[in-house]
């Protein structure tokens, strides 16, 4: 996750029979691992968006960042989905493929003053977040994020848009922000892998602020 991306090179059976008596205790296990997986569905994140009058995926992810973030781990808590609960503050990391531990890559993003450097990138900003997970940035495609106060400024480029880079779906990682130091941009790095609480799958419609076509 980078505020600046530069070019994209960076059996069905017939017949079925109930398993031996001494096998279900290795078949529940493997039920119980599935359900520690980070991956929830956007149903769960609806249904708590509902109960608590959220509007939209911006909303609610700066409901999770704030105080009250508690809140919905316990309520995936009742809800049987399990989830490591924070120790400290909250971060976002968008991506187009899903992750269970985010690990130090060095970024392509041509003004990054730490690209040489192998970093996990996350952000307290839900637009920015999202934005780097919904899209797919090809050679010759550009895009940018500036954070200005409570404005986010998004925007591509014209080799983005006339090229090969699309926009898509993608997945939103929740971390816990332990270790990360504070950047410029809204922007948070950490030299060590860090593992994902939960994540969720994002589209391009969860975006609140408009994407700008850069022509210069």
């Amino acid at each position: 996750q980078r505020g600046f991306i530069g070019d994209g090179t960076s059996g069905d059976a017939n017949q079925t029979f109930p398993p031996p008596k001494r096998a279900s205790g290795r078949i529940e296990k493997r039920r119980n691992v599935k359900k520690e997986k980070v991956l929830i569905d956007r149903v769960v994140v609806r249904s708590f968006c509902r109960k608590r009058k959220i509007q939209n995926i911006v909303e609610f992810l700066s409901f999770v960042l704030s105080r009250k973030g508690k809140n919905f781990f316990n309520f995936l808590g009742e809800s049987r989905i399990h989830a490591q609960k924070p120790k400290g503050k909250l971060l976002l990391h968008g991506s187009k493929n899903l992750s269970e531990k985010l690990e130090p890559i060095t970024s392509s993003g041509g003004k990054n003053k730490n690209r040489n450097k192998p970093l996990v990138y996350a952000t307290s900003n839900p637009n920015f977040a999202i934005f780097l997970a919904v899209i797919n940035v090809q050679k010759g495609g550009r895009a940018s994020v500036v954070v200005e106060g409570k404005r986010t400024r998004l925007a591509v480029d014209l080799g983005f848009v006339n090229g090969r880079s699309t926009f898509g779906g993608g997945f939103l990682h929740v971390v816990d922000g332990r270790g990360f130091k504070n950047g410029d941009n809204d922007e948070y790095t950490s030299s060590s892998p860090v593992g994902v609480l939960f994540a969720f799958k994002v589209k391009p419609s969860d975006l609140t602020e408009l994407i700008v076509i850069k022509t210069e």
